[in-house]
């Protein structure tokens, strides 16, 4: 029992030792990491002050300037940004980084005048009234038979003489009368082939004849008399039909 009580009271002694070893480990570690950690976030700190035991003994020398002699002085240290944050980071080596974070310069936004051009109008010409020509429509052609013509006879001696007919038809009868050179001439006759054509007599005075027309449309027709001389005939406003002349067919 006594070996056994021995044997409890060197294993807690142990164990007290064992923990204090732990304790006074891990409060050394946590002492430097707190130190890196404040070198790390102090701006103006250098790898001096991280590293003392690294440092070079500084050998303060009086430095006697010779005239004529410039001395170089020893190139200057780059101060610290102070108006952005900067950090500093000591790796395992000894060596120490400085970062420093940029601010993106912000600047406000600024509207650019708009300038709106105004057009003058310009000005419109008047408008000017212009003369519109009136169309006189055609009168309209009679059709068929029935009505006045100017008739185109010739006669023996070849010349031409024209007068006004007057024609008039009833069923298939045919009637008309033609004054030329103060001559009087009566026709009687008949119309056939669905009115296209119009044949018979005519007389003046003792003198008499036969006469044959076809009517070829737009207010013309055309013909002879006495199976031999021209006579043709148009409505008020048509031109005279060329040829005059059509002799029956046999």
């Amino acid at each position: 029992m006594t070996n056994r009580k021995r044997e409890i009271s060197i294993f807690l002694s142990f164990l007290i030792l064992f923990i204090l070893g732990v304790l006074l480990f891990a409060c050394r570690t946590s002492n430097e990491q707190e130190r890196q950690i404040t070198n790390a976030f102090t701006p103006g700190k250098t790898t001096q002050e991280a590293n003392p035991q690294t440092q070079p003994p500084v050998d303060f020398q009086t430095i006697t300037r010779t005239p004529g002699i410039t001395q170089e002085s020893p190139p200057a240290t780059v101060p610290l940004p102070s108006d952005q944050p900067t950090m500093m980071i000591t790796n395992t080596q000894g060596q120490t980084s400085v970062i420093t974070q940029t601010r993106a310069a912000t600047q406000p936004n600024q509207i650019a005048p708009t300038r709106t051009s105004t057009k003058k109008p310009s000005s419109s010409p008047s408008n000017t009234p212009t003369n519109t020509a009136t169309l006189t429509p055609s009168p309209t052609i009679q059709p068929g038979w029935d009505g006045d013509w100017t008739a185109y006879v010739e006669k023996s001696d070849s010349n031409t003489s024209t007068g006004n007919l007057q024609v008039s038809v009833v069923a298939t009868n045919l009637t008309g009368s033609l004054t030329i050179d103060n001559i009087q001439y009566e026709f009687i006759g008949i119309v056939f082939n669905d009115g296209k054509f119009a044949t018979g007599n005519w007389s003046a005075g003792t003198s008499q004849g036969s006469f044959w027309w076809n009517l070829i449309g737009n207010g013309q027709f055309r013909g002879c008399h006495t199976d031999q001389f021209a006579f043709c005939g148009s409505r008020a406003g048509v031109n005279q039909p060329e040829p005059c002349r059509e002799l029956p067919s046999r």
